[in-house]
């Protein structure tokens, strides 16, 4: 779908540039917030960073494609639910998941079924979403802020730091 279609119908639309700076505001106020591993935040800060990780275009994307949400009809995807979380953003927010579960094989035939169908796709596309998949305590963290209760606080910094997270509750 062209991301203006997608405006039009009242969709939240965010440029590559938006998307890479929200992702260095979430990181810093986790990070203000929690003690950060220096192995996460180093590899948060280098993926930042290099732009080859980053596509130059946003496409449409539904945010959560995983199996609760996709309904399957002799081996073919016929329907994907809840689009509550849908978005004009990244296009590896929808493969991130996919890239960190199934083969490597299975991966590339899935971006190249993407691109026959006329998805677009950039040389990292897939290092992109493991370093999304990497950043996921990111979005626990800011859900625990959110949220308030000290129990998802507590999960969140054993994500973000484990030996932090074992002193605390010591």
């Amino acid at each position: 779908m062209d991301p203006a279609e997608a405006a039009a119908a009242g969709v939240e639309v965010h440029d590559p540039d938006e998307v890479r700076t929200r992702w260095a505001q979430d990181i810093a106020r986790v990070g203000a917030e929690f003690e950060v591993s220096p192995a996460l935040q180093d590899r948060w800060s280098a993926w930042l960073a290099e732009d080859s990780f980053w596509p130059a275009f946003s496409v449409l994307t539904h945010g959560e494609v995983y199996p609760a949400h996709t309904l399957v009809v002799d081996e073919e995807i016929t329907a994907v639910l809840d689009w509550t979380t849908a978005s004009v953003g990244d296009p590896a927010k929808d493969f991130a998941i996919h890239h960190s579960a199934v083969s490597p094989e299975v991966f590339a035939a899935t971006l190249d079924e993407y691109v026959r169908r006329g998805g677009r796709i950039w040389p990292r596309i897939g290092d992109h979403g493991a370093e999304i998949m990497a950043a996921g305590p990111v979005a626990y963290g800011l859900f625990a802020l959110q949220s308030g209760v000290p129990e998802h606080r507590q999960a969140a910094q054993a994500q973000l730091n484990p030996e932090a997270a074992a002193e605390c509750s010591t």
